[in-house]
C-alpha cells in the first residue's frame, strides 16, 4: 500500500507540471495579446517570499478581478518593465484525492537573480522589512499610467509610478501574476503532499 501511495503521487505530479506548463503558455500568451487580457481566475491565493527585489518602471493602482463563481476580488496591481529577484520563492495550495498538497517553485538562490520582464502581479497584500524607492509620483491618473503594454488602470482611479524600487524580504499574497518573460536559474518545482507554503 505504501509504495502503491508513492507511485500516485509520482503520476499525479507528473500531469499536474503537464497542466501548470500549459496554463503558463496561456497566460504568457494572454500577456502579449494572442488571447484576451481579461482573465478569470480561481480566486485562491498564491504566495511569493524574495529575499531581495529590484523593480524597474513601476505602476501601481487599484482595480477588481473577476472569479470563476461570479465573485469581484479587489485587488493591488503593480506592473513593471523588469524585475530582478534573489532568493525566490512561489507557492500554492490545491487540493487532490490524497488531501491537500502544495506548489512550490524556487529559483535565484546561488547569488543570480529571477529575472522578469513586463511583470504584472494582482495583489492582496504585500509586506516588506525595507522599501527603497525612487522617484515617486502619486496620484496620476490610472489610465494614462503603463508599464507593460496594454496593462493600465480605469480612468479616475489614483496611480502611482515608481522609478525604481528595491524591497527586502518581500512577501506577496496574490491571486494572479503574468510575464512576458521569466528567466529563473537554478530553479526547483516541487509538488509536495501537505501544506508548505512560502511563508
Amino acid at each position: 500500500m505504501r509504495e502503491q501511495g508513492r507511485v500516485r503521487w509520482r503520476r499525479f505530479a507528473a500531469i499536474f507540471i503537464t497542466a501548470t506548463v500549459a496554463a503558463s503558455l496561456l497566460v504568457a500568451a494572454a500577456v502579449q495579446g494572442a488571447v484576451g487580457v481579461s482573465f478569470v481566475v480561481s480566486g485562491r491565493k498564491i504566495k511569493i517570499r524574495i529575499d531581495k527585489l529590484r523593480a524597474f518602471d513601476v505602476v501601481e493602482f487599484d482595480t477588481t478581478l473577476e472569479a470563476k463563481d461570479g465573485r469581484k476580488i479587489p485587488v493591488h496591481v503593480a506592473s513593471n518593465r523588469r524585475t530582478e529577484a534573489f532568493g525566490f520563492c512561489q507557492s500554492y495550495l490545491f487540493d487532490t484525492p490524497l488531501g491537500p498538497a502544495t506548489f512550490k517553485l524556487t529559483g535565484g538562490t546561488n547569488g543570480e537573480p529571477q529575472v522578469s520582464e513586463g511583470t504584472v502581479l494582482y495583489a492582496l497584500r504585500i509586506t516588506n522589512d525595507k522599501t527603497i524607492s525612487t522617484n515617486v509620483k502619486l496620484g496620476l491618473d490610472a489610465s494614462t499610467l503603463e508599464s507593460v503594454p496594454g496593462v493600465s488602470g480605469p480612468p479616475g482611479f489614483v496611480g502611482q509610478h515608481t522609478d525604481v524600487i528595491v524591497a527586502f524580504n518581500s512577501q506577496q499574497t496574490l491571486v494572479a501574476t503574468t510575464s512576458n518573460k521569466l528567466i529563473t536559474p537554478d530553479s526547483v518545482l516541487r509538488v509536495i503532499p501537505g501544506v508548505h507554503e512560502c511563508f
